[in-house]
């Protein structure tokens, strides 16, 4: 048998350059997990929304429909940008949840929210050292991913629930003016939960204007909000704010369907870019655009707030009635997802002992910039149905009493 022939050094040395600069996804290997485990788990982990809310019916049905009446035409090619009458149902989505979009703002339409942050990625992030991103700390761990492989992260605190505004004036001033990009989830955030008020809202706007930063407004859980204050990009005076937003926690994630509302040149260029991967499938555009007409995705996201709104119920009394004095979370909130930190205990490391239990969080050290506590974990509102987020806390608690300072 022939030896292989060896890759060229230099070319080896390129791919080992992009691998270093690579990392695993905790929330991806929390999957790997679930899917591996020979017994189910209560999953305070995935974030796949609750399989009960999800309506798999009516898409079903939207889905026949869309192939009876287009046959061929919903299985060709997709269009760059994505299809014009469904950018035109997510400009007046976006207007019936509160979201008003400049005129000269084009939807750009992409394969989930994940997708146009790495399209996002490679038209703002240079790679060259003279771009910078400021984020949350913590923030969402994947979106961050792209972000990071282009662009040096500046990871901005939380102090009592409220993003430290003078941390990232401070930031904003040691970079200079026009080499920010400033990325939020300002409303029910992940891992977080919280939302960021209209005042804090206004300031990180004037910031923004004073240092010449971009900002990208990263909103799929607003639907899942009582009180929504003002969208940044609805706030903006100065087409700074970029918004992408997502159907996968409104209807589902495998339909693969999310967006950009950008000023109509950075749209175009990001037209052009996804034409390159050409990903957005055509038949799950179409089912979106139903789903849209047919008023499924406006009663989907009014049920939304019932549903979780009393998930989240759930976990704060449970956390609240079992966890030691050792484990800290911020009250309330909305969105998915909650992060509780752990004093002395390394959720990395006791995570096997918890899937041994039946319960599986996501260790959430890596989503904070610098990496964070050990103890951090996030929890998850979508799989678990309210008595195993119950039953779920009380074996977490018991786990993080027993082996806290281990």
């Amino acid at each position: 048998m022939e030896r292989p022939v060896d890759v060229d050094p230099a070319w080896m040395k390129r791919v080992e350059d992009v691998a270093s600069r690579l990392e695993s996804s905790p929330v991806e290997l929390a999957y790997r997990l679930v899917r591996a485990s020979d017994t189910k788990l209560i999953n305070m982990a995935s974030g796949n929304p609750d399989p009960e809310i999800v309506p798999v019916k009516e898409l079903s049905e939207i889905a026949m429909e869309v192939l009876s009446a287009l046959g061929y035409e919903a299985l060709v090619y997709p269009d760059a940008g994505g299809l014009e009458e469904l950018r035109k149902e997510i400009r007046l989505y976006m207007a019936r949840e509160g979201v008003s979009i400049p005129r000269d703002y084009d939807i750009v339409v992409t394969s989930g929210a994940q997708h146009a942050f790495r399209l996002l990625s490679e038209v703002l992030g240079s790679g060259r050292g003279d771009v910078h991103v400021i984020c949350e700390s913590p923030t969402f761990v994947e979106t961050l991913a792209p972000l990071k492989l282009r662009s040096e992260v500046h990871g901005i605190p939380f102090e009592s629930g409220r993003l430290d505004l003078d941390a990232m004036e401070d930031t904003l001033r040691a970079l200079g003016p026009g080499r920010a990009l400033i990325y939020l989830i300002p409303t029910c955030h992940n891992p977080m939960g919280v939302t960021m008020d209209e005042e804090d809202r206004r300031r990180v706007l004037e910031l923004a204007s004073e240092y010449e930063a971009l900002v990208i407004e990263d909103e799929p859980y607003r639907a899942f909000s009582d009180s929504q204050p003002p969208a940044l990009v609805t706030m903006d005076e100065e087409r700074r704010v970029i918004y992408v937003s997502t159907l996968s926690k409104v209807l589902a994630p495998g339909l693969r369907i999310g967006w950009v509302a950008a000023p109509a040149e950075v749209a175009g260029v990001l037209t052009k870019l996804e034409n390159y991967d050409i990903t957005t499938s055509t038949l799950t555009q179409h089912v979106a655009l139903e789903a849209f007409r047919s008023g499924l995705v406006d009663s989907m996201a009014s049920e939304l707030r019932d549903h979780y709104r009393n998930k989240r119920r759930v976990l704060e009394e449970s956390l609240s009635g079992h966890m030691p004095p050792s484990v800290a979370w911020e009250p309330g909130g909305c969105g998915l997802f909650k992060l509780i930190t752990a004093r002395g205990f390394d959720a990395e490391q006791q995570l096997a002992e918890a899937i041994r239990r039946g319960v599986i969080y996501v260790p959430a050290r890596k989503f904070f910039v610098p990496e964070g506590e050990e103890g951090s974990m996030r929890l998850s509102l979508g799989p678990p149905t309210p008595d195993e987020i119950a039953e779920g806390v009380r074996v977490l608690s018991e786990l993080i009493s027993e082996r806290a300072g281990a």
